[in-house]
């Protein structure tokens, strides 16, 4: 991955595109093709960002796995979510970490979230405390909850099941 910075600010991969995919302005007669690798994209100058803004993105984008939620009822039946080390934000928005964009109870941004403590190597569930519709395993989400294996959360109208990913590291 080599990110650079366009005129405009934004950051984008230089090994997928070779010119700023935010900046662009595709031809009309191109606009049903796709175009993976940017040949219809416009050339725009661009500066190589800090070493040190490099590192941040690649610290991002490198959370390793600590678990699934998978919902079981809900609009979303049968679909997965990884859970990842830090925070995950839990809302119906598309940018969330878990992103329930079907579900209407639940709220666009941070109606909950999921942080993986490596300390303790557990997960806990906090709720936005506007929201008195969280529960695991049937018990009410207050605050925060430690979740474990096998647990099931009910966001709204939507049950999801936990599943850790550690149980499955520990098996090697």
């Amino acid at each position: 991955m080599h990110l650079l910075k366009c005129e405009n600010g934004h950051i984008y991969d230089s090994d997928k595109f070779r010119s700023c995919p935010h900046c662009s302005t595709v031809h009309m007669e191109f606009a049903a093709t796709v175009d993976d690798i940017g040949d219809n994209q416009a050339d725009v100058d661009t500066e190589i960002p800090e070493a040190s803004m490099q590192m941040e993105y690649e610290k991002i984008s490198r959370r390793k796995v600590v678990g699934m939620l998978i919902c079981k009822e809900g609009e979303m039946q049968g679909e997965g979510f990884l859970i990842r080390e830090g925070e995950n934000a839990i809302g119906r928005a598309s940018n969330m970490d878990v992103a329930l964009v079907k579900e209407v109870t639940i709220s666009r941004k941070h109606h909950a979230t999921i942080r993986y403590q490596l300390e303790q190597g557990n997960c806990i569930l906090s709720v936005n405390a506007e929201k008195n519709d969280v529960y695991i395993n049937g018990k009410k989400v207050e605050n925060e909850m430690i979740i474990g294996n096998y647990d099931e959360l009910m966001i709204g109208d939507c049950k999801l099941i936990f599943i850790e990913a550690g149980m499955i590291w520990q098996s090697n």
